[in-house]
């Protein structure tokens, strides 16, 4: 492992940390990506992966002052607009749904856009009671799943739909889309984000139920049979 190899390299810390994170164990990640930063203080990618883990390991309120400052260390950042999605994801976690949907439209503005973007967005409107804005958005996200380039999609989905970009069914709608064309999916928030921390079984029983998910996911430090992926994208 190249951190065994050299420890004092804050890109292996970082890389050590993304890394982590896919694997859900956010405490670990969170710890890498700090020592990178100490390391290096203004390495912008680090600061944002670290606002990630933090933000999915169910700290949003740390997260942000992370992200705002990789978006003041690396303003002209070609991933620019995923330091903004993630600012709009943490801000949807905590509730401050307006800021969401603004940071998320910004992030449609520029290049290189994922379909998280859409994604987050069309979350964000949908819990401030805009229907039709969350319809179009999700028609969006429809279309980057049609896109040829994009291999493995990563999709939020449980039985209550917490922390999802839509409710079940409509994703699985655009999961079963994302399969005819192809495509590897990933299972993502199958515990709701914690909310169904009392229900694991539930929660899991219903992923498999679903027949749409091809990889491994890490719940809780289990091993559950929902995929195995690769991440296109370092910076998605």
């Amino acid at each position: 492992m190249a951190v065994q190899l050299d420890g004092q390299d804050p890109f292996n810390r970082y890389a050590l940390g993304r890394a982590l994170i896919l694997a859900r164990r956010h405490d670990s990640a969170v710890l890498e990506l700090g020592k990178a930063i100490e390391l290096n203080p203004s390495f912008a990618q680090a600061h944002y992966a670290l606002s990630m883990a933090l933000a999915t390991g169910g700290r949003p309120e740390e997260a942000l002052p992370h992200i705002e400052l990789a978006m003041r260390l690396s303003p002209q950042d070609p991933y620019f607009g995923q330091f903004l999605v993630r600012r709009a994801e943490a801000y949807l976690f905590l509730g401050r749904l307006e800021e969401a949907v603004e940071s998320a439209e910004r992030s449609l503005r520029e290049p290189n856009v994922q379909w998280s973007r859409w994604a987050i967005l069309a979350a964000a409107q949908a819990h401030l009671g805009r229907p039709e804005d969350a319809r179009r958005s999700i028609e969006a996200l429809r279309a980057a799943a049609a896109s040829p380039w994009v291999d493995i999609d990563l999709v939020r989905l449980n039985p209550i739909g917490s922390h999802m970009d839509a409710d079940p069914d409509t994703v699985i709608s655009v999961i079963k889309k994302m399969r005819a064309d192809g495509k590897g999916i990933v299972g993502m928030k199958i515990l709701g984000q914690g909310d169904m921390r009392d229900k694991p079984s539930e929660a899991i029983r219903y992923a498999l139920s679903t027949g749409v998910l091809d990889a491994p996911a890490r719940l809780s430090g289990r091993l559950v049979a929902v995929g195995v992926f690769q991440v296109i994208d370092p910076l998605a």
